[in-house]
């Protein structure tokens, strides 16, 4: 990301805020500056779906920038200032996105956290058991701290959020959207595997640092299904064994040796499609139910969506064995619920891509 800088008397520098937070489409461009009496004028081309901005300054152009929104004024995608008294002046431009938006569950609590804008009043909180439902204030049931919102954790298997921006203006359309899954773990007198799946991005990490996230975790499988096999990485004390990048959206098989309950958090996944096939031995593929797929409730609601499956199976850790819904003459045999975020396997009589966007 590169800096846009003008030089106007006194030598006086400006430049785009470089953060590895913004992307190319999200810094203000045109940025410009003027000298107008005792006030400093930069301007900006507006930046879609921005909140506001902020403006920071240095003595240096590799120096430490303070931000120094607060002793100037907005508006728009203007911002004035008074000429600093140093003979040298760097300015930077940063816009607030609606992106912003982060979770962290810690110690019984949902902690919401965003960055502050310019010309903000205060802030509202929606939630929805659904990530494209109905959303409805959720405000009042927890407490707000500066750019932060913090509330008991919830009893809700999953849920959804996004906050709102109130300023003179009015309300701000809605954030980027994050949310939690609640997923128990358990252990058993013999095998202690669960079956759990990426519903929220992990932006990349490894089988190791997804471990660390999870009590008492010692390995972590992922289905290869060129092999129909499980390749697992596991934590030999000093360091983890095959280690892997887990990919987003996908089912892991994990070990655990303590019954706990894991919040995995974060952004929702941009849903991948999987590449169904059959194989010379076995015909099982691992994929999540999406979040958006609410229409598909039972086990032969996501095969007859899929097409030519013939077993959907998921995990019970409590009995740590799979259960199956199989499509027989006369239709499905031993159908089951499901929810979106659940992992589970479908065994195919020809290969397909699904999710398929022509079919809901």
């Amino acid at each position: 990301m590169g800096y846009k800088i003008t030089i106007f008397l006194l030598i006086i520098f400006l430049s785009t805020f470089s953060l590895i937070s913004q992307t190319q489409n999200d810094i203000p461009e045109n940025v410009k500056i003027s000298i107008s009496g005792s006030d400093v004028h930069l301007s900006w081309n507006k930046v879609k779906d921005a909140l506001g901005y902020k403006i920071y300054a240095s003595d240096t152009p590799n120096g430490t920038f303070s931000d120094i929104s607060s002793i100037g004024t907005f508006q728009d995608t203007t911002w004035f200032g008074n000429i600093p008294n140093n003979v040298m002046k760097f300015y930077k431009v940063k816009s607030i996105l609606k992106n912003n938006l982060n979770i962290q569950i810690s110690q019984g609590s949902i902690i919401l956290s965003w960055e502050t804008a310019s010309g903000d009043i205060s802030y509202k909180i929606y939630a929805s058991d659904r990530i494209d439902g109905s959303y409805t204030d959720v405000s009042s049931s927890g407490i707000f701290y500066e750019n932060s919102w913090v509330t008991n954790i919830t009893t809700d298997e999953i849920k959804f959020y996004y906050y709102t921006a109130i300023s003179q203006e009015g309300e701000s359309g809605p954030s980027q959207i994050v949310g939690f899954q609640k997923i128990d773990l358990y252990t058993t007198d013999s095998t202690d595997l669960n079956f759990i799946a990426i519903p929220f991005s992990k932006n990349g990490i490894y089988a190791s640092e997804l471990a660390s996230e999870i009590d008492n975790c010692d390995a972590i499988s992922k289905w290869n299904v060129e092999k129909q096999a499980w390749e697992t990485a596991s934590d030999a004390g000093y360091k983890w064994l095959n280690d892997f990048l887990i990919e987003d959206g996908y089912p892991y098989m994990i070990n655990v040796t303590q019954t706990s309950v894991y919040y995995i958090c974060g952004k929702p996944i941009q849903q991948p499609q999987y590449n169904i096939i059959t194989t010379p031995t076995t015909d099982l593929n691992a994929i999540m139910l999406p979040l958006d797929k609410y229409n598909l409730q039972n086990a032969s609601d996501l095969g007859d969506n899929i097409g030519n499956v013939e077993i959907v199976s998921k995990f019970l850790p409590q009995n740590q064995i799979y259960q199956q819904a199989s499509k027989g003459p006369f239709g499905w045999v031993g159908d089951f619920s499901i929810y979106p975020g659940q992992p589970l396997f479908v065994n195919v009589s020809s290969d397909t891509v699904w999710p398929d966007s022509s079919k809901k």
